[in-house]
């Protein structure tokens, strides 16, 4: 039995490494982690029962899923669009489910089978730190990444002979860390719900450890030169300190990192300036002309839009607003793509189980409100740059969510030994 929490663990940890070895539209990992599902399925109908977090989380998921079959079966009949969507998107939604209910699985049988869902994120960040310019091991570990990429797309394909180039001629400085993942983008999502796994961990157990991995993600994320998850990060720290503000010198501690978080933003503001990185500053300067696109395509098409119907909307408002890039990029914003997927009904979905969540953080002790509140308020702030959201491709995220129920149900164990 313990053998078997810690594959589940290490399976939740390399999440959409292997994602490529598939059988059909699904991959070995995720096919695993359902089968795992139905072996622990009498435990999955004893969470429901008994566990009205999960419960609810759960009736999200199904209210999503039922939103997206109906979308794709209207966009199919009306407007042809291939049928085949439909099971992806039900196995997705199903997949949401399983990772959500195995992650609780492992953490209640011991909280500390989390621990190899870190050691698995550490082995990435390792694996992203060896392919780093600087590293003299930087091409084989180039070699190996490709050999994670069956028949990849030209997109990606692209992005990996770009690696390649910039790791062939030594451009440490123009660099984007993206481990075993295509794109930084990827790495960072990880990045983000580890760095928050860590910092939890280290509230709940108080052991050096967490500090130093939640130091070691950190490092990490300001390699991946990405703004948005270093700022997320960042904000975090700077509202745990602020919160922590007790003596004279937590004042210096403030500043000095204010100045620190700020150098280091202005600094890969500045890389992205670079001529090697034009494309991800033309992203930086249209995306809010992308959000607006991207939101104005939803609305003009509430209960799902094809690909053409996207594409028409781009190409018009790239006339309109006299920029190209309107056509070229995709909406860049986490939030507004959930219409994409769900219609305009998803909208309203899933800011209600945001308001759940901010309900069920409410209830917690003061210190924790405060971490979980941070956490929520930096994925909003990363994700508002890029495209991933939770209920669309971030699995990661999802821990968060059990780390949240986790916390509720020790909070309530709290406080019935209070009462008794």
């Amino acid at each position: 039995m313990r053998f078997t929490i810690i594959l589940i663990a290490i399976l939740i940890g390399f999440t959409n490494v292997f994602i490529n070895f598939r059988i059909g539209s699904i991959s070995y990992v995720r096919l695993l982690s359902l089968c795992f599902f139905f072996l622990f399925f009498k435990s999955y109908l004893s969470e429901l029962k008994t566990n009205s977090f999960f419960k609810t989380f759960n009736i999200f998921i199904a209210v999503l899923a039922i939103i997206q079959v109906v979308v794709n079966l209207k966009l199919s009949i009306m407007e042809g669009v291939e049928f085949k969507p439909v099971l992806i998107g039900l196995i997705k939604n199903l997949s949401f489910v399983a990772f959500t209910f195995l992650a609780i699985l492992i953490a209640k049988k011991d909280l500390k089978f989390i621990n190899y869902i870190i050691y698995a994120h550490l082995i990435i960040l390792v694996f992203a730190l060896l392919q780093h310019p600087h590293s003299p091991i930087s091409s084989n570990i180039m070699e190996f990444k490709r050999l994670l990429f069956v028949n990849p797309a030209e997109h990606v394909t692209r992005k990996l002979l770009n690696q390649e180039t910039f790791i062939r001629h030594g451009m440490a400085s123009k660099f984007r860390l993206s481990g075993p993942f295509s794109s930084p983008i990827s790495l960072a999502y990880l990045l983000f719900s580890s760095f928050c796994l860590n910092v939890y961990m280290h509230f709940k157990l108080n052991k050096r450890f967490y500090f130093y991995t939640a130091s070691f993600v950190l490092f990490i994320s300001i390699l991946t030169q990405t703004r948005s998850l270093v700022l997320a990060e960042g904000i975090i720290i700077l509202g745990l300190l602020i919160y922590n503000y007790s003596k004279r010198r937590n004042l210096y501690k403030i500043i000095f990192f204010t100045v620190i978080l700020s150098f280091t933003l202005f600094q890969l503001s500045k890389q992205n300036t670079d001529d090697q990185n034009r494309l991800s500053n033309y992203q930086s300067d249209s995306r809010p002309l992308l959000w607006y696109t991207g939101f104005y395509t939803v609305l003009s098409h509430p209960l799902g839009v094809t690909d053409k119907q996207h594409d028409d909307i781009q190409d018009k408002m790239a006339i309109r607003l006299e920029n190209h890039h309107v056509k070229e990029l995709s909406t860049h914003n986490g939030f507004i793509n959930i219409g994409f997927n769900y219609s305009i009904f998803g909208y309203l979905i899933v800011t209600l189980f945001f308001i759940f969540l901010l309900k069920k953080t409410n209830q917690l002790e003061p210190q924790y409100k405060i971490l979980f509140n941070l956490f929520f308020l930096g994925y909003f702030l990363h994700s508002s740059f890029h495209n991933v959201f939770i209920f669309i491709d971030d699995y990661y995220i999802l821990l968060i969510v059990v780390i949240l129920n986790l916390q509720l149900g020790s909070n309530t164990n709290t406080l019935n030994h209070l009462n008794e």
